[in-house]
């Protein structure tokens, strides 16, 4: 008797257990995989950096990362590249270190005094990394993302600028920063990043991907 209650409750906990285990699973699968980079000490290695160079001297590999106002408007960014002709290889949600943003933006960091409120919307926010191919990648992202300022009408910041204004506007507000009234609130919701040239291109790959992450995109270029 003794014998079938004690199976019975151990039988109870093993359903118990499987039950949360699948609910767990249903809810980590809801859940965008954020992997937060480990930190970087220091400079990026020279030998890295190398590395990155020579797997995107190819011209028909490039990136682009979506920082955390443009986050929502995913869907608006793929469609772009969707219409480019342009295929995503590699792709991962991740968040700023302070020294991976230092060695991205050191010189708006040294030359704009209120580009923290930059730094702490890339520092608290999720941003994702796009890993694409298509011949002249690299030129063609930076046609698609646009200018700073006046963006043109057919360009990924023209398309999300209008709620990233907002989101930006709440959140300096949250961390008490206030922009410079002088400056335009362009200066603040980019919305994209794309590396301006080929070296800037290896030293920022270098800086968000991992090792293991490079050589995923050289065994897929």
């Amino acid at each position: 008797m003794q014998t079938r209650k004690y199976a019975a409750i151990m039988k109870s906990i093993i359903d118990k257990r499987r039950q949360m285990t699948r609910e767990q699973a249903i809810i980590k699968s809801t859940i965008p995989r954020i992997k937060r980079t480990p930190p970087q000490l220091g400079k990026i290695s020279k030998r890295k950096t190398a590395r990155a160079r020579q797997i995107f001297s190819n011209k028909s590999i490039s990136f682009l990362v979506i920082n955390p106002e443009a986050y929502p408007h995913i869907a608006t960014v793929l469609e772009f590249l969707r219409k480019e002709g342009l295929s995503i290889i590699h792709s991962k949600s991740f968040v700023y270190t302070p020294s991976q943003l230092n060695a991205i933006y050191s010189k708006e960091i040294a030359t704009i005094p209120d580009f923290k409120i930059k730094l702490a919307l890339l520092e608290n926010g999720v941003s994702r990394v796009l890993v694409v191919r298509g011949k002249n990648a690299l030129a063609r992202l930076n046609n698609l993302k646009g200018g700073n300022r006046r963006p043109n009408k057919r360009t990924m910041r023209y398309a999300i600028n209008n709620t990233n204004k907002s989101v930006i506007t709440a959140f300096s507000e949250k961390i008490g920063v206030q922009k410079d009234p002088q400056k335009p609130w362009t200066q603040y919701w980019s919305g994209v990043h794309t590396p301006s040239n080929p070296e800037q291109q290896a030293q920022h790959a270098a800086t968000i991907l991992t090792n293991a992450e490079l050589e995923k995109i050289a065994k897929k270029n």
